[in-house]
């Protein structure tokens, strides 16, 4: 009679029994006895949420998601590209702060300028960065930071650096396109750029954005 899946519902109509009343019959003593039963909480309907009473939580930003997914995968391919995905998030965000001190806080970001860059000029992100290729990458641009642009003001020389390399190549794309040339489409890759090939032909300054 107790139900068993619900032991403190049982152990209060346990504790509720009373005898109601008592008489003798033919062949012994019955007896009438009466406990509380409460009603069971109903059951949510079909497809309500049962967390009702709790409040909504705010939907994670893009960079959230790909923090989250970076993570949760091993160090593997897959990895890689959550890397690269986190790396776009941050570089995004940057791309949309509109203050005038606004610097990227890391190699990561730096990275994540290059492939926006990369997509503006080509249409789409670096394969070459998806993938293990991603911490080759990284290894790189840390290199760059470390040997030509110091601690103090790196970062945002970096970026300038990046904005200024791009600001040409996206030019000289357009140009190709234009012109139909046979080498319309070629992609300038993270070796180049993070191997300081273009480092000093000409002044980059000045963070241009994407």
């Amino acid at each position: 009679m107790l139900p068993e899946d619900d032991p403190a519902r049982a152990q209060h109509l346990s504790d509720s029994v009373v005898l109601a009343a008592a008489r003798v019959e033919p062949g012994g003593l019955a007896a009438d006895v009466r406990f509380d039963a409460p009603e069971p909480p109903p059951a949510p309907a079909t497809g309500e949420s049962t967390a009702t009473t709790t409040a909504a939580e705010a939907p994670l930003t893009e960079e959230q998601m790909a923090e989250h997914r970076a993570q949760l995968v091993p160090l593997s391919d897959r990895s890689g590209s959550a890397q690269l995905d986190l790396a776009v998030a941050k570089a995004k965000r940057l791309v949309a702060d509109k203050r005038e001190d606004a610097a990227p806080e890391s190699a990561q970001v730096l990275i994540g300028l290059h492939a926006l860059f990369a997509e503006t000029a080509y249409g789409s992100l670096p394969d070459e960065l998806k993938g293990r290729g991603y911490f080759a990458a990284h290894a790189s641009m840390r290199s760059l930071l470390s040997d030509e642009f110091g601690t103090e003001t790196g970062l945002a020389d970096c970026a300038s650096y990046l904005s200024w390399v791009w600001a040409r190549e996206i030019q000289r794309e357009k140009q190709r396109r234009a012109e139909a040339k046979e080498d319309a489409g070629r992609r300038l890759g993270w070796q180049l750029v993070f191997g300081k090939h273009d480092l000093h032909d000409g002044p980059h300054f000045g963070f241009l954005g994407c």
